[in-house]
């Protein structure tokens, strides 16, 4: 809530290596689909609100798309705001990003709020909020006995959260880290993999 409040977030990396710019029915609550809106249409393919086109358009990436990049290359997905879509049997719906659904979900989420929950002063949340978003790379290292406590699957996902927000996935020295020991390569690259002695031959990937 920090990092939101004080637009402390890399708004560019939000719009595209997240799903929170995605459009969000406000009738079921369910992601717009290409098959909401188009006879036939894929159920795997989602929408943003493009604020130069002023319509919706395909989010780049989705699972239905011809290809999983996630490039915007153009496309301007708001990330606010309340839109109006036509249905593909004439009827209409209001739709919104799935960011504001989280600025939602925040509200009772204060700092001062959260320390009634954890103990924790209002004063090292923003703290350590601040300096996590402001670093250049952090990464979480969560460990692997994080994972078995109840709830603990939502927990994780918020760090993953936190971590989009301030765009330190997918860069050296950022993102989560569950167990120092699990050494499993993410990356075909023989470069990096030869560092840690785990290069693949080619016949022997999956």
């Amino acid at each position: 809530k920090v990092m939101i409040d004080e637009k402390l977030y890399k708004a560019a990396y939000v719009k595209e290596q997240t799903d929170l710019p995605m459009l969000v029915r406000s009738d079921d609550q369910r992601f717009l689909r290409q098959s909401d809106v188009t006879e036939g249409g894929s159920d795997a393919i989602f929408y943003f609100w493009d604020t130069k086109k002023k319509k919706i358009v395909e989010a780049p990436g989705s699972q239905g798309a011809p290809t999983a990049s996630l490039a915007l290359d153009g496309i301007s997905p708001a990330l606010e705001g309340s839109y109006t879509v036509t249905l593909k049997d004439g009827a209409s719906v209001t739709v919104r990003p799935l960011w504001e659904k989280l600025q939602d979900q925040l509200l009772d989420y204060t700092p001062e709020k959260v320390q009634a929950i954890t103990g924790v002063h209002p004063d090292v949340v923003r703290k350590v909020a601040r300096d996590y978003a402001k670093a250049k790379a952090a990464s979480i290292f969560s460990s692997w006995g994080a994972c078995k406590h109840y709830h603990m699957d939502l927990f994780q996902r918020s760090m993953i959260l936190i971590s989009a927000l301030a765009g330190h996935t997918g860069k050296q020295g950022g993102g989560l880290r569950i167990g120092a020991w699990w050494n499993m390569p993410l990356t075909y690259d023989e470069a990096q993999l030869a560092l840690i002695g785990q290069a693949p031959a080619p016949d022997q990937r999956p």
